[in-house]
């Protein structure tokens, strides 16, 4: 067996988990993947962790409502075990005064995370909603995960903690690009890179199964959404009726 039908067995193994497996899998995947923030800077592991996103939301399509309630629970788990290796040191506040205090170290050090874990699932509902069957999938992903952090990081005063895009800011060479696509660019560029192994289990069969309309039309919201967040002043996409497709036109400008 190649390591592509490895890699694709194990595609499969996940997309067809369920129930308290699927939901151990998601946890694992969000703990694994907090070790690409600092201090660790692991970020290769992404590569292992977000294409496990795409194959639980694959997965998600055997669920009711096109499977995005599946989805969105899939992006809780998944948040509720990366955020909480990244804010257990919030419990600490409460041993000061620990006779009085300490009780409440659970409710902070689950609580705060699986709040921010909502906006995870969030992303992923959004992913599921505009879902594909091929490679432009990671795309998908890429923009709701990058609105929902977007979110997570100016809904009610912000708290953009380990966003996805400071795992490209490790080596300080490579963070540089913050200054041209800013920290909402970085998380798009971060999750569309660190997701793209999934597709190579695709095949040429489901490669065809998208029509090039909504393919197209992906790719264009997807470059809106990379560049609008990233200090450029963009319109929102507009369609020519040249071809029985359109055509996309965002006009972007730095400002």
């Amino acid at each position: 067996m190649n390591p592509t039908d490895k890699l694709r067995s194990i595609a499969h193994s996940i997309l067809l988990t369920w129930g308290w497996k699927r939901i151990a899998i998601a946890l694992m995947a969000g703990a694994v993947s907090a070790l690409a923030m600092a201090p660790f800077n692991a970020w290769p592991v992404l590569f292992v962790t977000f294409p496990v996103l795409v194959w639980l939301i694959d997965g998600a399509a055997a669920g009711r409502w096109r499977g995005v309630p599946a989805a969105a629970m899939s992006g809780f788990w998944f948040g509720l075990g990366y955020f909480v290796p990244g804010l257990y040191w919030t419990g600490y506040a409460f041993f000061v005064d620990a006779q009085t205090f300490a009780w409440l170290t659970p409710f902070a050090v689950l609580g705060l995370p699986s709040y921010l874990a909502l906006y995870t699932a969030l992303g992923f509902a959004l992913a599921r909603l505009i879902w594909t069957h091929d490679a432009s999938r990671v795309l998908a992903l890429a923009v709701s995960l990058t609105v929902a952090e977007w979110l997570r990081g100016h809904w009610l005063t912000g708290f953009p903690w380990n966003a996805f895009g400071y795992a490209l800011s490790e080596p300080l060479a490579l963070a540089q690009t913050a200054s041209l696509i800013g920290l909402w660019g970085m998380t798009f560029l971060a999750v569309a890179i660190f997701a793209s192994p999934a597709v190579l289990i695709d095949g040429k069969a489901s490669a065809a199964g998208l029509g090039s309309c909504r393919r197209q039309r992906l790719r264009c919201w997807s470059r809106w959404a990379f560049l609008a967040p990233s200090g450029f002043r963009c319109s929102r996409p507009k369609w020519s009726q040249a071809s029985s497709c359109g055509s996309c036109s965002p006009i972007c400008s730095r400002t």
